[in-house]
């Protein structure tokens, strides 16, 4: 919205248009948006931000050994309990404070009261500054398309090609 007089307006047919904009401009609005609606890990308190940074590295290792993307990564109170050495009661309190916050997600097993929980943080604001978990990365923008509630996409450098 910030810069969409000076960007260029596609027409998608049907009544419909599209601003085209730009990676810094996406890097722009994440900005923005972190800083005033993101949250911050000196928020948490420093065992439980000390657990997310744990369970973070450990996903990521998983991740790296299983050739599995983070989100299909699964853990349980056990393995965290295992791996860190941290009593039940620990793992147990500060886990709860994660799943609260949305930091960490749960699964049911369908074994009883069994489950396995999966990390949603991506390893953002461990320097200190605020983010909103879930924005797009800007780096990871390599195609320029616009997609319409159709389901059909347009590429904006070139609006004639499909």
């Amino acid at each position: 919205m910030l810069h969409q007089h000076q960007r260029k307006v596609v027409d998608l047919g049907s009544g419909q248009i599209a601003i085209e904009s730009s990676i810094g401009d996406v890097e722009l609005a994440n900005r923005l948006v972190s800083e005033t609606m993101g949250q911050s890990l000196d928020d948490l308190l420093p065992q439980t931000r000390q657990l997310l940074v744990l369970i973070d590295n450990l996903v990521n290792r998983q991740s790296q050994e299983s050739k599995l993307s983070r989100n299909l990564v699964r853990f349980s109170q056990r393995q965290l309990r295992e791996s860190f050495g941290w009593s039940d009661f620990q793992i147990r309190h500060h886990l709860k404070r994660l799943i609260e916050l949305e930091y960490v997600l749960v699964h049911r097993t369908g074994h009883g009261n069994a489950r396995q929980y999966e990390l949603l943080y991506d390893g953002q604001g461990r320097d200190g500054r605020s983010f909103l978990p879930g924005l797009v990365d800007p780096s990871m923008l390599e195609t320029r398309h616009v997609s319409e509630g159709s389901g059909r996409s347009v590429d904006v450098e070139n609006p004639t090609r499909q």
